[in-house]
């Protein structure tokens, strides 16, 4: 059974708060599907919410979204209550859905206009945005395109475009490559790290865990109802997960070894005549520093694990509970 540390909020959160929430509970009759929720996000961050089905992402995503009133509990986006002030709220956020929702009759320009009107733009203000968002998606060549006669990557990539229309400070994502080839997907983590790199606020849910290793800041593990674990994608990995590394003596001791290796909170596992296996979290920046120590050492290779073998550990480990 594994250690779970405590939840430290403020750890490698960029910029000021933007979202915050304070015990989250909601309830369907009997059966509560969050239970407590607490949450800190920066402004420019990619905050990633893993779980396994029925976890609550979406539950989570839509009480935020001020679609799902909160049974218990209080959350605040740019500083307005999603319980007081939804309308303030709703005007801030964005939303892009699992289910791409577009008028498949209209083109691709015409979606994003009854988008922008609906949002309350205008004449020169929304024909602007427009052209930007047209050309951020690359979608400018498509505009008259009908959205049905759209590829599964361009649909995504506008129905992305119009949860931006009106420039949000805050965009929730649910599921938002699900079913994309991976030049499609690639595609569309480029844009989602650009809207990063211009200060939005991002919250994504996805059972992609490549995806969440390569998009996020940070990672919030929900299982029953909490969120069970929290930090950055590297260091959940070094968490939950023990690597290996295998070294070449060379002219140091294996006793010189053991104690490089003990400073570091690693431990040799086996060794076949000069060649040590170590094994340990955060292996391979520690072998890093201990080949600096003793440059007579060989790396001869290293194990690592991915953000998908720590999640799998991490979920097995909670049904023992």
């Amino acid at each position: 059974m594994l250690d779970i540390l405590p939840i430290e909020f403020k750890k490698e959160r960029k910029g000021p708060l933007v979202i915050k929430v304070e015990s989250i509970v909601k309830e369907f009759g009997k059966f509560r599907v969050l239970d407590g929720i607490e949450l800190r996000v920066g402004k420019g961050e990619i905050y990633g919410l893993l779980g396994p089905n029925g976890a609550g992402k979406t539950t989570l995503i839509n009480i935020l979204c001020c679609q799902l009133p909160p049974t218990r509990g209080e959350a605040s986006i740019g500083g307005f209550s999603i319980v007081d002030q939804k309308d303030r709220v709703r005007r801030i956020i964005g939303l892009v859905p699992q289910e791409v929702s577009l008028y498949k009759k209209l083109t691709v320009e015409e979606n994003l206009r009854i988008m922008g009107s609906l949002q309350g733009l205008r004449g020169k203000e929304l024909q602007s945005k427009i052209e930007e968002l047209l050309e951020w998606a690359g979608l400018s060549k498509f505009s008259s395109r009908l959205a049905g006669d759209c590829s599964v990557g361009m649909r995504q990539a506008l129905n992305i475009a119009m949860g931006l229309i009106h420039s949000p400070q805050a965009l929730f994502l649910d599921e938002p490559t699900s079913g994309l080839d991976p030049l499609a997907r690639k595609s569309l983590w480029e844009l989602i790290k650009g809207l990063s790199g211009r200060g939005s606020t991002l919250v994504i849910a996805t059972h992609n865990l490549l995806e969440a290793e390569k998009l996020c800041d940070r990672i919030g593990i929900l299982n029953h109802g909490k969120i069970a674990m929290e930090d950055t994608p590297r260091q959940i990995r070094s968490k939950l997960t023990e690597a290996q590394a295998t070294v070449e003596l060379g002219e140091i001791t294996l006793g010189e070894l053991k104690e490089a290796v003990r400073r570091l909170n690693l431990e040799i596992t086996s060794v076949h005549g000069k060649a040590v296996t170590i094994v340990g979290p955060e292996i391979r920046e520690k072998i890093e520093i201990i080949i600096g120590r003793m440059p007579e050492l060989k790396l001869i290779n290293v194990e690592d694990y991915n953000l998908e073998d720590a999640f799998i550990k991490f979920i097995e480990s909670e049904a023992k509970r």
